[in-house]
């Protein structure tokens, strides 16, 4: 059995209310590998969990989207200085902000964390450039875009997600997986 079936499998036995727990005692056996299952097991909210966070995930998915686009609009700006090789290299950022939004809509563990961590990055890098400060009240609007984005994604990753850790599952004092 490949990955996209064990993932099929996975998602299925989620959305039909079963615990992590269980999954994972019914899957490690055969799965072979089970850092590699309880990473993936961390990396999926459970269906109460979906449910729970669904309007706040789209509102992030949402801003993420916008993001993108008005990155795409401040890029045509620069296409007659850069040329058309700079402008597809400028692309590079929004694809990146559709990646996220892709795995935000997917609500993927992982996305959470290292999208607040980068959006509060670019934050203190804008800063640092005065960005924020020579634009007046739009500089006000762009940086709290910003930070509204940093927070959902921070607030969702943790309440979501309590049990993935920085990097991925965390392990109890026991050396077993934790779950809760």
């Amino acid at each position: 059995m490949n990955q996209a079936q064990w993932l099929k499998e996975i998602r299925a036995a989620l959305r039909n209310g079963e615990s992590k727990e269980d999954i994972y005692l019914k899957f490690k056996e055969k799965f072979g590998n089970e850092n590699r299952l309880a990473r993936i097991l961390a990396d999926f909210p459970t269906e109460e969990t979906r449910l729970k966070y669904k309007g706040l995930n789209l509102l992030l998915f949402w801003l993420l989207i916008v993001s993108a686009l008005l990155k795409i609009v401040t890029s045509l700006e620069l296409l007659d200085s850069l040329g058309l090789w700079g402008f597809l290299l400028l692309l590079i950022i929004p694809l990146i902000n559709l990646s996220f939004a892709a795995a935000v809509w997917n609500m993927q563990g992982w996305a959470y964390r290292s999208l607040g961590w980068l959006v509060l990055y670019g934050i203190f890098k804008l800063c640092a450039s005065g960005v924020f400060v020579d634009h007046g009240l739009f500089g006000v609007i762009y940086l709290s875009f910003f930070l509204a984005i940093a927070a959902l994604s921070f607030y969702i990753g943790l309440k979501a997600f309590p049990y993935y850790g920085w990097l991925w599952h965390q392990v109890g004092p026991d050396g077993k997986v934790i779950f809760k």
